[in-house]
């Protein structure tokens, strides 16, 4: 089974010019814990609930003004839609990540593949190695 097969297609993403505060708001709206960063449709990064916690809030940054790039995880573990899902789940596995960007071949940001997606298309096999995931 391919990735793109079970991969979320839509993508909230936040722009790397945005606030902290503007992507915490995006995070309570979508009830999502973490955004991609993005630079001319180009994810860089992913800022997530705990890097606004750690890396701004507890030192004392004004989220209003400061930019997400200055509290995101930068770079970004990604795997291609054409990928076998069973690479996915080792990869995110090894990587102890719920979470992975998935692009196209030019490198484009197209999806997010997540535990509960593979969780929804597990084979046995599959959903034994996602549970050992989940459970890290």
């Amino acid at each position: 089974m391919k990735v793109k097969e079970v991969m979320s297609s839509e993508v909230a993403v936040i722009q790397s010019n945005s606030t902290i505060q503007e992507a915490a708001e995006r995070m309570k709206d979508l009830n999502v814990g973490d955004l991609p960063v993005v630079v001319n449709d180009e994810a860089v990064g992913f800022i997530t609930d705990r890097d606004i916690t750690v890396r701004a809030v507890a030192l004392g940054l004004d989220t209003q003004a400061t930019s997400v790039v200055n509290a995101m995880t930068e770079g970004i573990l990604a795997c291609n839609e054409e990928d076998d899902v069973q690479n996915a789940v080792k990869t995110m596995a090894d990587k102890n990540v719920r979470r992975m960007a998935v692009v196209n071949d030019k490198q484009q940001l197209i999806g997010i593949i997540s535990l509960n997606d593979l969780a929804a298309h597990a084979d046995d096999h599959m959903a034994k190695e996602v549970l050992k995931a989940l459970a890290r």
